[in-house]
């Protein structure tokens, strides 16, 4: 599976108590670090890949979350909110653009637009967009 960074992701285990036990007390970190939104355990999971380790045997499967039509909405609604604010007119020009994309054309179209060198075309790595956008 071809992950971008700007991807989440559901993480689905075969149910192991100590496993879940584990990773319910260490959610909000787990789910950061993976970019999850969501964890999920089940019986069975023959679509996923074995995993063992510490006396601990469940089969892991990532799956790729989709845009949903009202996040789009949603993120458009937001920017086009910010943008009345001060605080829009205290930020550079890349945010300031970042932010135009998104009241215009929506979060996907957002994260595409920072991931992407606007002068040469060129896929940015995460540090890079990071030391661009913050």
């Amino acid at each position: 599976m071809d992950f971008e960074v700007t991807d989440t992701i559901t993480l689905t285990l075969k149910h192991d108590k100590r496993l879940a036990d584990a990773i319910q007390a260490n959610k909000n970190y787990v789910t950061s670090e993976v970019l999850a939104k969501n964890i999920e355990f089940v019986e069975t999971n023959s679509d996923g890949e074995p995993l063992s380790f510490d006396d601990i045997e469940t089969v892991i499967r990532l799956e790729k979350n989709k845009w949903k039509t009202n996040e789009k909405k949603e993120g458009q609604e937001f920017a086009k909110e910010f943008k009345k604010t001060s605080f829009y007119e205290g930020m550079d020009d890349a945010n300031k653009k970042a932010t135009d994309v998104m009241a215009e054309q929506g979060m996907e179209a957002a994260i595409e637009h920072m991931f992407t060198d606007q002068q040469t075309g060129r896929k940015l790595s995460y540090a890079e967009m990071r030391s661009m956008y913050g």
